[in-house]
């Protein structure tokens, strides 16, 4: 199972509110000290609390803070699938949005809406000769059977 990006909004013992991020398989609660425990992975932490809410989120930051929530607390599970993504830029090849990266194109589209409003008909004048298009795919061919 792959790791999740969860956004916790807590309420401590101590009447303290804030919210961390967790990057895990699964998030849950249990009966525990002053009301419920925070269960991680299936695994019981210990970690008390009057309110424990966890919410799926697509990234840190991608969910709006509720107000009284602001601080934030490093939790210790924090990980790469809470980072934001990386956005994918792509180029528009012979009429067709293709990601920069799958034939190292310069990338001149910030997004694949941008590219396909701009390649819908055509590539509005940024296509590529069939020639050159040629070459690109002979020399993927040739990467795809290149050991390295």
């Amino acid at each position: 199972m792959a790791n999740k990006c969860f956004l916790l909004l807590f309420t401590a013992c101590n009447d303290v509110k804030g919210h961390s991020y967790y990057c895990v398989e699964t998030v849950g609660t249990a009966p525990g000290s002053c009301n419920i425990v925070q269960v991680i992975n299936g695994v019981n932490t210990g970690i008390g609390a009057k309110e424990l809410n966890f919410i799926q989120v697509a990234y840190a930051g991608a969910a709006p803070i509720p107000a009284g929530y602001e601080t934030r607390y490093d939790s210790g599970y924090y990980g790469s699938a809470c980072d934001m993504p990386v956005p994918v830029k792509y180029d528009c090849i012979n009429g067709a949005c293709i990601a920069k990266d799958k034939y190292n194109t310069p990338g001149l589209y910030a997004n694949l809406s941008a590219c396909e409003e701009a390649c819908g008909t055509g590539c509005n004048g940024k296509c590529i000769s069939n020639s050159d298009w040629a070459q690109i795919e002979g020399l993927a061919s040739q990467l795809k059977n290149h050991e390295c």
